[in-house]
This record gives C-alpha cells, sequence and structure tokens, in this order.
C-alpha cells in the first residue's frame, strides 16, 4: 500500500534561549550564570527517507518512483514542484550498494540527486532553471542585487548585504536558488539564514553557492 500524504515538515533550526541560571560549589561564592543562545538543528524530516525508498506496489516500477520523488521535491520546494522539477521521461538511477535512488536526469542532463542522509534532494543548475520556469511564485529562492551577480554565477557565496529579496519559507539548511533581479538563475546552494535574518543583516553569508551558471553546471 502506497501512502499518498507527503510528510510533514518537522523541527528545523532554531534558536534555542538559557535563561540565567544561578550555581553554588560547596566552599565558593554564588555564581550567575549570563543568559546565552545557542542554534540547534534537529532532525529536518518525518517519514521521507521512507516515502522515497517505500517497497513499491502493484503499480510499481518507474511510475511508482516518478510519484515518489515528485512528493519529496512538492515538500522540500513547494506545491507543484514535484512535477516542475520531474517530468515524464526523467530517468532515474539507483546505487549499486544500496539499491536507492540516487540521480535523476532528463535527457542526459542531471536534475538532482537524493541526499539519504536527510531524504531530500540537492538539484543542479539544470534542475533549478527547470523549476523557476515553471513555478510561478517560488518560495525556494533568493535575489542579489544586480551589481553581485556576476560574481554569483561564478560560483561566489551570496552576502546578506546583497540580498534584495527572499522566500517566505526560506529557512537555514534550505537548498536555495540565487536570482538576479530579472529572474535570471544565478547559482544554486544552501541558505545559512532565514529570509528576515538576510534582508536585516549587513555582514555574514546568507547562501553558501554550490554551482553557478558559468561554473560547475
Amino acid at each position: 500500500m502506497v501512502h499518498s500524504a507527503v510528510p510533514k515538515r518537522a523541527h528545523r533550526a532554531q534558536t534555542v534561549i538559557l535563561a540565567p541560571s544561578m550555581t553554588r560549589r560547596s566552599g565558593s561564592p554564588l555564581i550567575s550564570l549570563p543568559q546565552t543562545s545557542q542554534r540547534i538543528f534537529q532532525p529536518q524530516l518525518e517519514g521521507v527517507d521512507w516515502l522515497i525508498n517505500a517497497q513499491r506496489s502493484s503499480k510499481s516500477g518507474m511510475e511508482g518512483e516518478l510519484r515518489r520523488i515528485r512528493g519529496v521535491a512538492n515538500y522540500q520546494f513547494g506545491p507543484g514542484c514535484g512535477v516542475a522539477l520531474f517530468p515524464e521521461g526523467v530517468t532515474i538511477t539507483h546505487s549499486k550498494n544500496t539499491g536507492r535512488i540516487r540521480h535523476i536526469y532528463i535527457d542526459g542532463a542531471m536534475l538532482a540527486t537524493f541526499r539519504p542522509m536527510d531524504g531530500l534532494f540537492t538539484i543542479t543548475m539544470a534542475g533549478s532553471e527547470r523549476l523557476v520556469s515553471n513555478v510561478d511564485d517560488p518560495s525556494f529562492t533568493v535575489t542579489v542585487s544586480d551589481e553581485v551577480a556576476e560574481f554569483i554565477a561564478q560560483g561566489r557565496n551570496v552576502f546578506a548585504k546583497h540580498v534584495i529579496d527572499a522566500g517566505e519559507e526560506v529557512r537555514p539548511g534550505d537548498e536555495v536558488v540565487v536570482l538576479g533581479p530579472k529572474r535570471m538563475v544565478l547559482a544554486v546552494g544552501r541558505a545559512l539564514l532565514n529570509r528576515e535574518e538576510m534582508l536585516a543583516f549587513g555582514v555574514g553569508v546568507a547562501v553558501r553557492v554550490r554551482r553557478g551558471r558559468n561554473r560547475h553546471r
């Protein structure tokens, strides 16, 4: 039996505030520990690994695998992104060691790699261009100013001071597509800040770029 429901997004990176505390050791003065904060990364998924590698039903084979990878893409990037990223005719390859889904191609171009550690996809430039061109209101993008567009296209990291917009749902650790002002895909990478932080901070890296348009496609 194949479950059709997309698993819920679990806990993401969050900042936990540790309140001041008091402690006393024998023979020592009372010590007040200051308030601190720390970022804790908790598991991101519930059941996505099961979803993509579930035992095949009677409607098995390519159809079942396509349905599962689209479900993960919808979960990761938003509704409708599964069909946008993985159209009919994709080729799915598997790990020789585990038999699990590994890469997805269309017409010889790699679109995405499945990450067994968290059950999500790492997308290529070809995959990011498919998403942006087929999704009207993407929530997985970060837009930078025109003055740094060429540097980002060469694979340079995105700094917060150059971000002029970002998707409402962008959180640290998310796979994001970096756009120029005219929606040109410049790069793809991993967000290090959420939308509010990207727009507010004047220093620091906002997106760690993995591939640039003009390099490492």
